[in-house]
This record gives C-alpha cells, structure tokens and sequence, in this order.
C-alpha cells in the first residue's frame, strides 16, 4: 500500500514547500519565522528525511508506557524542541504550526488520485508519524527543569548576541551606502555610509 510514496514524498519537495509556506503566511506564523524559501526548504527536507527513515523502523499506535522521544520518528520533533525553545518560541506555538506541516503531507497525498483504501492507509502513516513527532516534542519540551532552560536560554542569547555583532561589523564596514526596508517599504536600517549620504 505504500509503494511509491516514499518518491512522492521526495520528488515533491517543492510542492510540499510552497503549500506549507501557503499556510505559514495565511495564519500568520511567519510573524515569528523565516520568510525565506530556502528555510522553509531545510524544515520540509528535515522532516521528509524523518518521514522516510522511519518507513523502514515501522510506527505502531501509541501507547500509554512508550518513551516518545527514543523512537526515530521522533527524533525530528526533538531536535526542533531544543531549537525551537532556545529561540523563545513556546510549545503552543510549535504545536500549532507542526499542525500545518501534517496538513501540508495530507495535502500532497490526496493530491496523488490514490484508490480510496491506498490513501486511507497513506494518509494513516502519515498521521502516526506526525503523532510520534508531536508526542515526542511534548516529552523533550517538558522534561527541562526550570533551571536547564533558563541555561538553554542564556546560551542561545550569547549566540544570538555574536551572530547580531558580526551582522553590524559587517554592516557597518561596509564602504557603500546600504539601507534595508522592511516589507512596507519603511526604512529598517542603514549603513554609517548611508547616514552620511544623506546629509545625517
């Protein structure tokens, strides 16, 4: 029942992409992420690795004594909650934006024209995996104690603070005038050289 899908899966990655970013932009997730294609890009190829892996391991329902987190289907799941938790984004925020990466596979899916009882059991693999990538998010996220993520906290915050330095040594050094403008076409930022040019 699942022959092909893991080709489906692999040569639609643009497909998958551009639906997911659909769904980012219309319910306001890219407020707090990157509107950039090739980001959207890595989390589809991160989570279609994942996908695919576990095609080989199996998924069975879950059950109330499973450790989520060990299983390789979750393996995706974990490592964005560490990512994800360091850069301040909470657990409802995730949950509720994982929720359109599962609609995204769904889509693509029903788009294939599968007789009724191959996209029945397609779309069930589906729903299993996103349920173990969930479930083993939830169990990573909410195995920090207090002061474990208030480390994971500070860390991110040093390496934020290092990427934002070497952003305006860069920016600054720069011998052209240079002025960024966010999406309404206000000024965000400008160069020494910039303020120089005009007059400031």
């Amino acid at each position: 029942m699942l022959d092909g899908f893991a080709q489906v899966i692999t040569e639609c990655e643009d497909w998958l992409v551009q639906r997911l970013l659909h769904y980012a932009t219309e319910w306001g997730y890219t407020r707090y992420t990157s509107t950039l294609v090739e980001a959207w890009r890595a989390s589809v190829a991160g989570l279609s690795k994942a996908l695919l892996d576990s095609l080989g391991s199996g998924l069975t329902e879950p059950t109330p004594d499973e450790r989520y987190s060990l299983h390789p289907a979750a393996a995706f799941g974990v490592h964005e909650a560490r990512l994800h938790r360091g850069r301040g984004i909470t657990l409802t925020m995730f949950l509720g934006l994982i929720k359109y990466y599962r609609r995204t596979y769904c889509d693509l899916l029903r788009e294939q024209g599968y007789p009724r009882e191959r996209e029945r059991r397609c779309l069930h693999y589906i729903n299993l995996f996103f349920d173990r990538v969930e479930l083993g998010f939830c169990e990573e996220w909410t195995s920090q104690t207090g002061r474990q993520m208030v480390a994971e906290l500070q860390e991110h915050n040093r390496a934020l603070t290092n990427e934002k330095n070497k952003y305006l040594t860069v920016f600054e050094s720069l011998s052209d005038p240079v002025v960024l403008l966010d999406a309404d076409c206000r000024v965000d930022n400008l160069n020494h050289e910039a303020l120089q040019l005009l007059g400031q």
